[in-house]
């Protein structure tokens, strides 16, 4: 079995290292022209704001306790934290989450052992690739954003923003580019296309193309934890809106779009 995971591994690492290109950002990509299209039945915001190449997104339920044991680092986050790592690149986990890694190793093999839900900004290093793994799969990045998370105890779904992700499961691969989703499981690898939003529940971001009110109002919700009031059921209200950063700035913006009251809740 260790000679299989140094295969895999040793597999991973030529990949990597023949594809991978840091510092390779198209900045003409990453702003767009702002504009307000205002009106009860639709409304357009752009807001943009600079993203960091090299950002890594993850969200892991599962993970077998004797990965954990291996690892001089082992972290559990209290509440929402954002530790440094010693490559110089930087997790954020959520409350009861778990990151670990070998500190003594680090410098040479970028490996980190995760559960719970994490969000990382990967310093890129062509000679040393990062890759994390949950009880199921291996994800190996190749300079690129993206997220993965537990389905169930038997499935892993890995979601990719930009760049390219390698992801390992059972001895198949898949790589996986950009808008594209592929689930890990006991039978094997499907890829299909990334639903909308799905991973601005770590990165804050969100997309809406004429996409109904309260559908949008979910997904804000799930985004940024948060409960949301005084919200029309009416379907025909179209929320078209490129938005990064703060929810109450967002809630006062579609308010004043859309001539509403939304509010939201305190606990």
């Amino acid at each position: 079995m260790r000679k299989d995971n140094e295969k895999k591994t040793a597999e991973s690492i030529r990949f990597v290292t023949s594809h991978y290109e840091p510092d390779v950002f198209d900045a003409s990509k990453a702003w767009k022209k702002s504009g307000i299209r205002s009106g009860l039945k639709h409304a357009s915001i752009i807001w943009l704001s600079a993203a960091a190449v090299a950002a890594i997104i993850l969200t892991i339920t599962f993970i077998r306790p004797a990965d954990m044991a291996q690892y001089d680092v082992d972290i559990t986050a209290n509440a929402k934290t954002t530790y440094a790592l010693p490559d110089g690149s930087s997790v954020t986990l959520t409350a009861s989450s778990r990151l670990a890694y070998d500190s003594s190793t680090f410098a040479t093999n970028r490996h980190v052992t995760i559960s719970g839900q994490a969000f990382f900004e990967v310093t890129p290093d062509k000679s040393h690739p990062f890759s994390v793994t949950d009880g199921l799969a291996t994800a190996t990045v190749l300079g690129t954003s993206f997220g993965i998370s537990r389905i169930n105890d038997s499935s892993t779904m890995v979601a990719v923003e930009t760049g390219m992700v390698k992801v390992t499961c059972n001895d198949r691969s898949e790589v996986v580019t950009p808008g594209q989703t592929v689930v890990a499981s006991t039978e094997g690898l499907t890829v299909s296309e990334s639903e909308m939003n799905v991973n601005s529940w770590a990165t804050n971001h969100l997309d809406f193309d004429d996409t109904p009110l309260p559908k949008a109002i979910k997904n804000i919700e799930e985004a940024y934890d948060v409960k949301i009031t005084d919200c029309p059921t009416d379907n025909s209200i179209l929320l078209t809106i490129s938005y990064s950063g703060d929810v109450d700035k967002l809630i006062d913006i579609i308010n004043e779009l859309l001539n509403l009251n939304l509010k939201i809740q305190q606990e």
